[in-house]
């Protein structure tokens, strides 16, 4: 009995730093959000009690709701695109020589450390009408047919952003699979040779299997990353046409810090922490749930 209660004052004990940081960092902050969450605002005054009167009228406001399509855009476009080709790069990079390798991790890493208002800043220049680079690449191959007020038009505003944001970390998402390919033993990809396997079964049956906890963490981390969506809306488009390219962390923005109602915004962050708790959770729980031990 003794030794079950030492066992687990062993546990708290090491639990305790990231319990008293998961606290201090996470659940702290999120009182006084819940709280401000349950009152009307005139500017940064408080103006009465609302109860749930917020979330209510968060949850019948369009503008939220298309904030949260175009954040569900930018995360399933990451996930279910950008993540494959940061993979497939990084497998391909990872059968190049020395000096390829080399070339490829510069170049694709560089973007992910630039300022993001430069980058911002880049693709703004590139997607302006008449002088921009892709208006004029279009202009010079014959298909002006194609060319569009990139920034403006409600059909391809929002998918411009997409692609700047992606951009950016793309080759970052790049490194960290090349780095998780790397630390496989390669005993297990020359016993695959052995018996035959060529290069796509090497990949599928030894490599992806070998790094699901890579993925795992590369999913999280850019999943987190595109949730967050907001100085590339705020330089490119401001949010507009109207709201059409606004993400939920711009709509929170927009709410609070534009018009001044505060109440909104904090329950616009609630719904936000409630919504990426259970994405995060979701992903833990279906992706690399057993733990790869090389042996």
């Amino acid at each position: 009995m003794k030794r079950i209660l030492s066992n687990k004052y062993m546990i708290v004990l090491f639990l305790a730093p990231a319990l008293v940081i998961f606290t201090t960092f996470i659940i702290y902050p999120l009182i006084p959000t819940v709280i401000n969450s349950l009152y009307y605002y005139d500017i940064t005054q408080r103006e009465g009690f609302a109860g749930f009167a917020n979330y209510a009228d968060t949850l019948r406001d369009p503008a939220f709701w298309l904030s949260v399509k175009n954040t569900a855009k930018v995360v399933l476009t990451q996930v279910l695109i950008a993540g494959p080709l940061s993979l497939l790069f990084a497998l391909v990079v990872d059968r190049k020589s020395a000096k390829v390798k080399r070339f490829f991790k510069i170049a694709s890493f560089i973007p992910s450390v630039l300022n993001v208002v430069v980058i911002s800043l880049m693709w703004k220049m590139i997607l302006q009408p008449d002088w921009g680079l892709l208006d004029v690449f279009l202009k010079a191959v014959g298909l002006e047919r194609l060319i569009r007020i990139w920034l403006v038009d409600t059909s391809t505003a929002m998918w411009a952003i997409i692609v700047a944001f992606l951009w950016q970390y793309i080759g970052f998402n790049m490194i960290l699979f090349y780095s998780g390919i790397k630390a496989i033993p390669q005993q297990y990809l020359e016993a695959a040779r052995i018996e035959g396997a060529n290069t796509f079964q090497e990949w599928i049956y030894v490599t992806i299997p070998l790094i699901r906890e890579t993925i795992k963490f590369v999913l999280i981390l850019s999943t987190a990353g595109t949730l967050a969506t907001f100085a590339h809306v705020e330089i490119l488009t401001e949010g507009g046409p109207g709201d059409i390219t606004r993400t939920v962390v711009y709509q929170l923005y927009h709410r609070g810090f534009l018009q001044g109602d505060f109440g909104k915004a904090n329950a616009i962050a609630i719904f936000y922490a409630v919504f990426g708790t259970l994405l995060f959770i979701l992903i833990n729980n279906f992706i690399a749930r057993k733990r790869v031990e090389y042996v």
